[in-house]
């Protein structure tokens, strides 16, 4: 089973986080400055009425908790805190650790490619997947509007990664 780590305790961070392990089998994780509002249990309430219930592997402030055993790492940082948060969680990266952003064009692949070891794999949306609000902090959000397609960039991969996803 992959584990998928969300950096960051805001909307969207709540929304994919609750998300992602409410519709997928991956494990997910979230590394977020309060951990001890956070519970193991997140709702996210749909557009349509749904509300999802997903389940946190692990939460935590400490990145040597929640990024090694990670295969894709997702920053859900506002643009001015990248690199911040890259530096924070770079001791703990390695080249089978997929690293990106909800908020790439505000910078990331700059900031990743100007202190990031090369063989670490960079990805990143063209814009955010999810129009997202807290409703109670570490446990629940809402999911107020997603697009039906995105575009995603990826960096330090081979060609055949790049068209296959593999």
């Amino acid at each position: 089973m992959k584990t998928l780590c969300i950096c960051g305790g805001g909307s969207l961070g709540h929304v994919i986080s609750g998300f992602i392990s409410a519709k997928t089998d991956l494990k997910v994780n979230v590394l977020t400055n309060k951990p001890n509002l956070w519970g193991r249990k997140i709702d996210v309430n749909t557009p349509d009425g749904l509300v999802l219930h997903g389940c946190l592997n692990k939460v935590s402030s400490n990145p040597a908790d929640v990024i090694p055993m990670s295969d894709i790492v997702l920053l859900c940082v506002p643009g001015f805190m990248i690199k911040e948060e890259l530096l924070k969680i770079e001791p703990y990266l390695n080249k089978n650790i997929y690293v990106g952003s909800v908020f790439s064009s505000t910078g990331f692949f700059f900031e990743a490619k100007s202190f990031l070891s090369k063989d670490i794999p960079l990805w990143g949306f063209q814009r955010v997947p999810f129009i997202s609000r807290v409703k109670e902090y570490g446990k629940s959000a809402y999911l107020l509007g997603y697009k039906d397609s995105y575009n995603i960039a990826v960096e330090n991969v081979s060609d055949k990664e790049k068209e296959t996803g593999v």
